[in-house]
């Protein structure tokens, strides 16, 4: 930029960024649109490389007329750049600016504007930057724009560099604060993204272009686009310009008709006046007139502005009053005065279309198109005040589409405004993932600031110190209302009560009782008392009140007490906390009214407004006059006509206000009557009703504690634990929920609570140890282990007892009296060393969980005297595992991760004990391991290893060790996860990047390093340097230093494709975590793992380069001469050697390369050739696969040369060619073009290998074969149809005959016998039937001659066994070779064949041809198979006669093969095959009162996997003729199977019936499929029919379904049949507590509740099934039936 000359700058990426600005700004010009950054000014000019003028911003010019007159606006576009004060370009950007601001003959400061566009600002320079430039244009001193910068850390940052950089523009001298603020005044910034692919604004503008298009226009909006652009490059060189003057003739110009664009500029201009509208009343500051007063709350600001930039939601949340909107008004005028900002109230949304919400505002256009209109105006915000008035609205209104647009369109932020408890019901309500939202919580006023408020305002004195009030002024609106109210009367406020005071506010604010004239006091609080209820009622933000007197309307109005909705007499009060008022006062009114409590109910309503304002009601009452409240409690409990529902809501409002502790004295003897039944239903409301979720916590979907019942409930339990034995399992449940609260909400609990709780404890665990009878029984099992998670997380006040408890475990676990209790203890210890919580025990106690580790896992030998010899002797090998390294348990620590022990959470807490441990430990392992006789152990060698300051060290080395902080060796469970928690540790604590963490990390190399006895640690600090060498420094130099580490570390990276992240059966979220450990980028980055970090090191960091050459230079010397590969490698390391070589053309750039010396150039030299063949084999195996697989095609001389390479070549290469592959293509795709030689051959390399494949079956050799690719087994064994094809002699045909019944026979593995069976039916049968008969029929010959011929090894030599051999061939050979074979049914049966080859020749049956024999051999073998299932299981080799004779792999291969069947084959078989099956059942029922019924486990699977292949044919796209007769054939046998399942509701196959499968309605981690399953369309009747005929006691089933595949089409009217079910038989409604349940009443809401609501009998059953979850304590389904239960209404 300062060289000036030719304004054009050399092309590339920067260059065509700036045209696309420029084309963007000339676009807006076209059609009249603003300026970014300016308050409406119409663009007029757009000059390019302005230099000519005299600017030293040299990129472009903007003029602007706005109504203040002209502007000028100099444009910077850098793509790139950084606002730092290193950044060159910035540096010269800003220099720029600084001489064109000074230059006031071409600037003028008031109006003009210096501006930098980048394409794409980061997430700091959006929060800080941005607000920086509006900032200082907001504020009227530069005394406060920099106090309130300096406030916040970023921008106070940020504010520093911009000193710095004009410091130096500045000739070197510092600016004043004023001149700093002045300068900044004028500068701001702009980003778009035309860069980038699918680039948003570049929509904006083409949707633009295509909105304000002349009609008659052909071209493409794109094509005008692209015109512009050509024209901005023409301007460019010589720093043209253009105005709408002149550029009328050009050919873009006349594309455009901008009467086209009126109306979206109108519906601009209408949303923002709307917007202002929205926004007036609403106040950001306290009193009024002079005396205002604003309260500068920037940090919370701040983590508002935060959300906006880096979530596309915000919710801004807090109690009433505390300020959401006004804080949400100051942030959109102060940091986006130039946005474009629309504001809604959120009722707005209560329509059914989006379209319907701005054609009420008298908007026609859509919300995209009007964002067009504005795009060069970046940002773009949604507001939408008072999120919970939507509570009353439709799920599928206008707002869900709303965010169905947001979902579209990332760049539109939405922000809102909500109280707090509507949150959860919203985000339920519309489906919002709570994690993609970011809610901010506004507190209360502090200390410190109600001081400020106190000082600026003293009548407040008083009322601050009442205690009985001063909590509600801790929000602003309160101390706003009470400053209005002080002023008009003088009333003494120092020892009112809060009802008191909120009368004494209301009269004060909205009676106004000093002014009496007219009777106005009693018409104004009619007036809005009617404002208020009316609106509640109706569900709208404005209502027009037909009652009341307009003068006291408008002396409201005057003061501000409502406001009117653009002057059409409908109105709003001004606060919602004026609303709660009239609402408490409406309910009051109404509760004087009607004594009777029925009545009372009746005429409240239910509308959510009127509910919430019965719940204020209550905590109000409750304060003053809790009587009341008790006498209203005991009728409403007492009287069964009042509908539950308001019983719940009296007890939960109770429960959720702060001083629930009046109920509890007042009812103690009705809570303990009956067996405490009333205690017990407040304990499950308390349980259900009371939680909410807290923004805080990480998880969003946990619901946690809210209100003063738990705590009073808590006290209540210790109170009266002797009489509650007869509930004690409900206190057990509800402490199991309130341990949440201890877990999240700890700092909130007092002390009194917490000693509550461990009385409660203390007597169960006492109890548990003491074996009272109800801890032996079944549902009280699992609860003391929670009973022990929450005395530990009391550990701060119960430290003795939880040492003694841990003590009496250790002595009595090991004593034989309390065998009983052992799995109680042992869980103590297990708990104690718990790596998942626990944070507190660590915290009070970390030696004791120290002395349990080593207790616990520390190896103790058995004691001589407990076994007699000879068991002595057996036992030593069997624990060889344990023994060797020193610990035990090991298989409690599978598969090993940092959730597996303590130590991950104790490293944060106490970081240096449990760093002594873990190094103690491993070596205490490492030690015993060497030192211990195994049958199989690693070899473990010595290595000396030398730290910084000199001293050396000898430690253990193995690679096994090495690896195993990767899990990548065999080594130990606990000794993994002990390192993986040390390595997560050290890479968190580097990622810190602080001067702390260094210290730290340094503090612990040195440390590992120096006390380790063995590489595992050392290994750990390995990975940690190579992931953060910058944060570690000189204290990994000592890990470069061993020749050994580079070959393990080479090992570890080539294997780390291969490392796992097992499932852990206990621990759901283990595996993630072991999963993204796995994709941590260091793992990877380097393929040589250490070598090449360091070679990488030297290029790019560099810092610690003269020492790792002394290593290096160190290593060389120790060079012995023998192992030339190290010394290659040295030499590679070494950045001293590399070379820079010439410039390289295809690689565009320059090569760098080592240089090596002779002996390693030779050994390179040698090895070249079987390098490069290995290369050449590669790309030719994979090429002929990809033939066979029909992905490729290559031609007949590609093939010929593949052949002749193959023939010429001397060895197989065993990895890489592919002979057989060539073979089979050559008989397959080219039989017309090979010579006869060459089809023997082809023939030859398949017979061959299919006889190698055998004989290695048949010896049970799984070794290598190495004449053989592994790869190419099974291509050998399904191209025997090209071998018929192939010969003609019958000596030939015969031979292949009887390879194939060997192969039917051969031993072969499962998964490998299923593609043969797959291979013989669909390929082989299809094309050769006659010889495929005779395969299947000398196969069943063969299975009886085995069965009369069995062949023993046992007392045979060679010699004999020979014979047995020689004689089967013969007869292999016969039965071969006869083509006479005659089929009898007669000779087949279990006595006189093998079962396991009857069931071989089984699944090889065709069950498509004409072919009888084929059928009557499936109806002969089936029952046979069925009879054998009810044998006992032998798993001997010599079966007896009354044991089974089929092996379970044979009864798998049926159960796929019926499977099959039931698909495809003709109806009318079928239907006899599974009547077959079905039948089989009920013969048999006798046995099924005895463990594991296989018959019914066979007929069951089969079913399963029927329904499953049918379910995978679905979304594998196959044929569609063949899956929609695939379905056809399912329904039909669906409905055999309906009518021969008897309607005693007791059958075992219902739930198949019902399709309840397992791997149809979850996937294998057990995630719902909540994909709809179309092949359920249309027969919601007939599964309507089996649930109510058959089904009814198998409901959980039926919920299974609709809560997954079936919810599309069985629901919403499934929901009437269960309800129908559960009333005429309450004990079958238990199957609501099932998780399904839950998703079925979500679903229900969101996917079908605009059908429910507008049907009585839906609504009605939705409900009571919610009523019934809420009784069996689901509290997702209470917080749905608070959204639900407006809809009761209905009549």
């Amino acid at each position: 930029m300062s060289q000036k000359g030719s304004v054009f700058q050399k092309g590339g990426g920067g260059t065509n960024f700036e045209q696309l600005v420029q084309t963007a700004f000339l676009t807006t010009l076209i059609i009249h649109g603003n300026a970014p950054c300016l308050d409406s000014a119409e663009l007029s000019e757009v000059a390019l490389q302005v230099t000519n003028r005299g600017y030293e911003t040299d990129d472009f010019m903007v003029t602007a007329k706005s109504t203040s007159g002209e502007h000028r606006m100099l444009i910077q576009v850098k793509h790139d750049i950084s606002f730092t004060v290193g950044n060159k370009i910035f540096k010269e950007v800003i220099n720029a600016f600084w001489k064109d601001y000074n230059n006031t003959s071409i600037f003028d400061k008031s109006k003009d504007k210096l501006i930098i566009v980048k394409n794409g600002l980061t997430k700091d320079e959006r929060n800080h930057l941005k607000s920086l430039f509006n900032w200082a244009k907001n504020h009227a001193t530069e005394v406060d724009f920099i106090t309130e910068v300096n406030r916040i850390k970023g921008k106070k940052d940020q504010l520093d560099v911009f000193r710095e950089v004009l410091k130096e523009a500045n000739t070197n001298t510092y600016l004043t604060d004023k001149e700093l603020w002045e300068f900044l005044k004028c500068v701001d910034v702009l980003e778009y993204d035309f860069l980038n692919e699918g680039s948003i604004d570049k929509t904006y503008f083409l949707n633009l272009i295509k909105l304000s298009k002349n009609k008659k226009s052909a071209t493409t909006e794109k094509e005008i686009w692209d015109s512009i652009f050509a024209y901005v490059a023409t301007l460019n060189p010589n720093g043209g310009s253009a105005t709408l003057e002149s550029i009328k003739d050009k050919d873009f110009f006349q594309h455009f008709d901008n009467t086209h664009l009126t109306p979206y500029f109108k519906a601009v201009e209408k949303l923002k006046s709307d917007s202002n509208e929205i926004l007036r009343p609403i106040k950001t500051y306290i009193g009024k007139g002079e005396n205002k007063f604003h309260l500068q709350r920037s940090e919370l600001r701040e983590t508002i502005l935060v959300g906006l930039s880096n979530s596309q939601l915000t919710i801004v949340t807090g109690k009433p009053g505390v300020g959401k909107s006004a804080e949400i008004k100051e942030i959109l005028e102060k940091d986006y005065p130039n946005a474009s900002v629309f504001v809604f109230r959120a009722d707005q949304f209560n329509e059914s279309t989006l379209a319907n919400v701005f054609s009420s505002q008298g908007v026609n256009e859509t919300i995209q198109d009007i964002f067009s209109c504005i795009s060069l105006i970046p940002e773009k915000i949604i507001f939408v005040d008072s999120l919970e008035k939507l509570l009353e609205a439709d799920p599928e209104c206008a707002f869900k589409q709303l965010l169905a647009l947001l979902k579209e369109h990332p760049e539109i932020k939405l922000i809102a405004s909500s109280r707090k408890y509507a949150i959860d019901l919203i985000t339920l309500k519309f489906g919002i993932d709570k994690d993609n939202i970011y809610i901010i919580d506004i507190p209360t006023l502090n200390e410190e600031e109600l001081k400020l408020v106190a000082e600026k305002f003293p009548q407040l004195n008083s009322v601050l110190k009442n205690d009985k009030v001063n909590k509600l002024l801790q929000s602003p609106k309160y101390l706003d209302f009470s400053i209005l109210a002080i002023g008009k009367t003088n009333d003494d406020y120092t020892n009112v009560s809060l009802t008191e005071f909120k009368d004494k506010l209301w009269n004060s604010l909205v009676v106004d009782s000093t002014n009496t004239k007219n009777g106005l006091p009693i018409k104004r609080e009619e007036a809005f008392k009617e404002i208020a209820v009316k609106r509640a009622r109706e569900m709208k933000l404005f209502t027009r009140p037909d009652k009341s007197d307009a003068e006291a309307i408008a002396c409201l109005e005057n003061d501000e007490i409502v406001f009117q909705e653009n002057n059409n007499r409908k109105y709003s009060p001004t606060h919602d906390i004026l609303e709660d008022w009239a609402l408490v006062k409406y309910v009051s009114s109404k509760f004087e009214d009607f004594p009777n409590p029925k009545d009372f109910f009746n005429n409240l309503g239910n509308e959510p407004a009127i509910r919430r304002a019965f719940r204020l009601w209550v905590e109000d009452y409750l304060i003053d006059n809790n009587d009341k409240i008790n006498e209203l409690i005991k009728v409403t409990i007492a009287d069964q006509t009042i509908e539950k529902y308001w019983a719940d809501e009296l007890l939960v409002a109770v429960f959720k206000s702060e001083n629930s502790n009046s109920f509890f004295t007042s009812f103690e003897k009705e809570l303990l009557e009956d067996n405490s039944v009333f205690f017990n239903r407040c304990l499950h409301i308390i349980k259900t009703c009371c939680k909410e979720s807290d923004p805080k916590t990480n998880n969003s979907n946990l619901l946690l504690p809210i209100g003063s019942g738990w705590k009073e409930a808590l006290f209540f339990a210790k109170k009266n634990n002797s009489q509650l034995e007869s509930i004690k399992l409900s206190i057990l449940n509800f402490l199991t929920d309130w341990y949440y609260r201890l877990l999240f909400q700890y700092k909130k609990i007092e002390n009194a609570e917490l000693e509550a709780a461990k009385s409660i404890v203390l007597t169960y665990l006492k109890e548990v140890e003491e074996e009272k009878e109800f801890w032996q029984e079944e549902n009280a099992k699992g609860k003391s282990s929670n009973l022990i998670s929450i005395l530990f997380d009391l550990a701060s006040i119960s430290k003795e007892e939880i040492k003694q408890l841990i003590a009496r475990a250790f002595t009595k676990k090991e004593n034989r009296e309390f065998w009983r209790l052992n799995s109680f203890y042992k869980n103590v210890i297990e708990s104690c060393l718990s790596g998942i919580g626990n944070q507190r025990l660590i915290k009070e106690l970390p030696d004791l969980i120290i002395e349990t580790a080593w207790k616990s896992w520390k190896y103790i030998p058995t004691k001589e005297s407990d076994y007699p010899n000879e068991i002595r002797f057996i036992s030593r090998q069997s624990l060889s595992d344990e023994e060797c390294w020193g610990i035990r348990d090991r298989h409690f620590f599978f598969p090993s991760g940092i959730y597996k022990t303590p130590f991950y959470n104790l490293l944060w807490i106490h970081p240096i004990v449990g760093l002594k441990f873990i190094i103690d430990f491993i070596n205490y392992s490492v030690e015993f391991y060497v030192n211990a006789t195994c049958e199989y152990k690693h070899k473990i060698s010595q290595i000396e290893i030398e730290q910084n300051d000199g001293t050396k060290t000898k430690l253990y080395a193995a690679w096994e060790l090495w690896a195993a902080y990767r899990g990548l060796s065999v080594t130990n469970d606990v000794l993994e996860s002990l390192l993986m928690s040390l390595e997560k540790f050290l890479l968190e604590t580097a990622k810190r990047k602080t001067d702390v963490s260094r210290e730290n990390l340094k503090f612990i190399f040195v440390y590992v390093l120096k006390n380790s006895n063995n590489v595992a640690p050392i290994a750990v600090l390995t990975s940690v340097a190579i992931a953060y060498p910058g944060e570690v420094e000189e204290a990994m130099l000592p890990l470069l230093s061993v020749k050994e580490f580079y070959e393990w570390d080479l090992s570890r990276a080539l294997h780390e494709n291969s490392a796992l992240a097992p499932m852990d059966g206990r621990i759901s979220f283990a595996q993630k975590e072991r999963w993204e450990s796995n994709q941590l980028p260091h793992r990877k980055k380097y393929q040589r793992g250490l070598r090449d970090f360091i070679l990488d090191y030297q290029f790019n960091v560099r810092k610690l380069n003269k020492e790792i050459h002394q290593i290096i230079d160190k290593l060389k010397a120790q060079y012995d001469g023998k192992d030339v590969i190290w010394k290659k490698n040295l030499i590679e390391m070494d950045i001293r050697n590399h070379k820079v070589r010439e410039y390289d053309e295809k690689l565009g750039g320059l090569l760098i390369q080592p240089e090596y010396d002779d002996e390693v150039v030779k050994f390179i030299e040698f090895n070249k050739e079987s390098f490069e063949a290995d290369t050449k084999s590669l790309n030719i195996s994979g090429q002929l696969l990809k033939t066979y697989e029909k992905k490729e095609t290559i031609d007949f001389s590609s093939w010929l040369s593949c052949y002749e390479q193959y023939s010429s070549s001397k060895s197989l290469n065993i990895l890489y060619d592919r002979p057989i592959t060539l073979a089979v293509l050559g008989l397959r795709d080219f039989s017309t073009n090979i010579n006869e030689e060459q089809k023997t051959k082809c023939i030859e390399i398949i017979t061959d290998a299919i006889v190698s494949i055998l004989q290695d079956t048949f010896n049970r050799d799984y070794s290598l074969n190495m004449s053989i690719n592994i790869m190419e087994k099974d291509i050998a064994l399904s191209s025997f149809h090209l071998l018929l094809q192939n010969v003609d002699s019958e000596e030939d045909k015969n031979g292949i005959i009887t390879t194939m019944i060997y192969m039917l026979f051969a031993p072969f593995h499962d998964h490998e016998f299923d593609k043969i069976i797959q291979y013989f039916r669909e390929v082989f049968f299809k094309q050769f039937p006659n010889e495929a008969k005779r395969v299947w029929l000398g196969l069943i010959k063969y299975a009886c001659y085995k069965k009369a011929n069995p062949k023993s090894h046992r007392h045979q030599d060679e010699d004999s066994l020979k014979d047995v051999l020689d004689k089967e061939e013969k007869f292999v050979q016969q039965i071969s070779s006869n083509k006479n074979l005659k089929f009898d049914l007669s000779e087949i049966s279990l006595e006189k064949c093998e079962g396991y080859l009857l069931a071989r020749a089984f699944v090889i049956t065709p069950y498509d041809t004409a072919d009888k024999d084929f059928t009557d051999f499936i109806n002969h073998i089936l029952p046979i198979v069925l009879g054998d299932l009810t044998k006992k299981e032998d798993y001997s080799y010599n079966r007896g006669r009354e044991s089974r004779q089929f092996h379970h792999e044979s009864i798998s291969d049926i159960k796929q093969y019926l499977a099959n069947l039931f698909l495809d084959a003709n109806f009318d078989f079928s239907k006899s095959v599974l009547t077959t099956l079905v039948n089989s059942l009920s013969k048999n029922t006798q046995r099924q009162r005895f463990g594991r019924d296989d018959l019914f486990q066979f007929v069951n699977t089969t079913l399963d996997y029927f329904v499953l292949k049918l379910y995978n044919n679905g979304n594998l796209k196959i044929d569609q003729i063949k899956y929609s007769q695939q379905q056809t054939n399912f329904w039909n046998l669906w409905e055999v199977l309906f009518d021969l399942i008897p309607s005693d509701g007791t059958h075992p196959l219902i739930q198949k019936l019902l399709l309840d499968i397992r791997y149809l309605l979850w996937d294998y981690q057990g995630n719902p499929n909540e994909n709809n399953w179309s092949v359920l369309n249309g027969k919601k009747e007939f599964y309507k029919k089996i649930f109510l005929e058959k089904g009814k006691s198998n409901a959980s089933s039926v919920i299974n379904v609709f809560s997954t595949i079936g919810g599309k089409e069985f629901l919403p009217e499934g929901i009437s049949w269960l309800a129908d079910v559960f009333k005429s038989n309450p004990m079958t409604s238990l199957s609501l507590t099932s998780a399904s349940s839950d998703r079925m009443i979500k679903r229900l809401f969101y996917n079908h509740i605009s059908k429910i609501k507008n049907d009585k009998k839906l609504i009605d059953d939705y409900i009571w099934i919610l009523n019934r979850m809420v009784d069996l304590g689901s509290s997702e389904a209470y917080l749905f039936r608070e959204n639900v239960i407006t809809y009761k209404s209905i009549k």
